[in-house]
């Protein structure tokens, strides 16, 4: 259940909103989400340059921000195109959806650096995820678990167009020829779910993220 803290009032007329909370169910695909927004960024539609009547041409700086709650409970092997999930029940979690979901992740950034023919800042932040292994995994892969790390060996071993079985499923994950990079966050930030002010510690990290945008962007 999503609530709105009881202070919150409408900007421009200072009323409460009439609906407070709502009720979310539903899987987590992550997979989906990411590539989502990667077609967003590499869409043809989409420029890589804005103009500026003072400055000119300026190069756009691509950065991806991905928020979650917990781990991926469905995912797809076809980890460039995740469109319809082939593993996963949608209410648990398991190694091979953190796999599939990096790879995903790590596709989803080499692709918008190819467009835009720059480094794409790619940050994560995790709503108390802290004890989930696979959540973790996904949001800050330089934390990732030995197990999924395993997978990325292996994955990294094979040829390209070779193909390698995920655990607990039949499903084989194809190698593509764009070397990917895992640990493809440059920034991870985290909220405690058992803070009595989610609120606050959710616009600080925000916060925080644009702070570290405009460094790293110099």
């Amino acid at each position: 259940t999503v609530s709105l803290d009881s202070d919150v009032k409408i900007e421009k007329t200072g009323e409460k909103p009439k609906y407070v909370s709502k009720e979310v169910v539903g899987a987590t695909y992550i997979q989906k989400g990411v590539m989502l927004a990667m077609e967003q960024f590499t869409s043809k539609s989409n420029t890589t340059t804005v103009e500026d009547s003072e400055l000119g041409t300026l190069q756009r700086k691509p950065v991806m921000v991905l928020m979650s709650d917990g781990a991926p409970t469905l995912g797809s092997t076809d980890f460039t195109n995740p469109k319809k999930y082939n593993i996963g029940t949608g209410s648990s979690t398991n190694t091979s959806l953190g796999f599939v979901s990096q790879l995903s992740a790590a596709y989803a950034k080499q692709q918008i650096e190819q467009k835009y023919d720059s480094s794409c800042l790619f940050y994560t932040l995790g709503l108390g995820v802290g004890g989930d292994s696979v959540a973790t995994s996904v949001l800050n892969p330089a934390n990732s678990s030995s197990q999924i790390n395993s997978l990325w060996t292996d994955y990294n071993k094979a040829n390209v167009g070779g193909k390698i079985t995920v655990p607990n499923s039949s499903e084989k994950v194809k190698k593509i020829s764009q070397p990917l990079e895992q640990n493809y966050v440059d920034g991870f930030f985290e909220v405690d779910a058992s803070s009595k002010d989610k609120a606050k510690e959710l616009k600080k990290a925000f916060a925080d993220i644009v702070e570290t945008i405009q460094i790293q962007s110099k």
